[in-house]
């Protein structure tokens, strides 16, 4: 297995050409795992039950101005 060292080594050492594919395709995997990570947490937490408890503390006036 190769270790982050290795790996941080051999990335810096990429020529530009190829530097560039790699920060675009880093990016996007970066890109699909948050989105991957939103879609867990929308489905574990009741967001529109914390939205309409927002909604209604705000019209209560039991909250502030930040």
């Amino acid at each position: 297995m190769t270790n982050l060292k290795d790996i941080e080594r051999r990335v810096a050492a990429l020529p530009k050409a190829e530097m560039d594919l790699f920060a675009d395709w880093f990016d996007n995997l970066r890109a699909a795992q948050w989105d991957q990570q939103i879609a867990a947490d929308l489905s574990e937490t009741n967001l529109n039950a914390l939205a309409e408890e927002a909604v209604r503390l705000h019209r209560a006036g039991q909250t502030s101005a930040l």
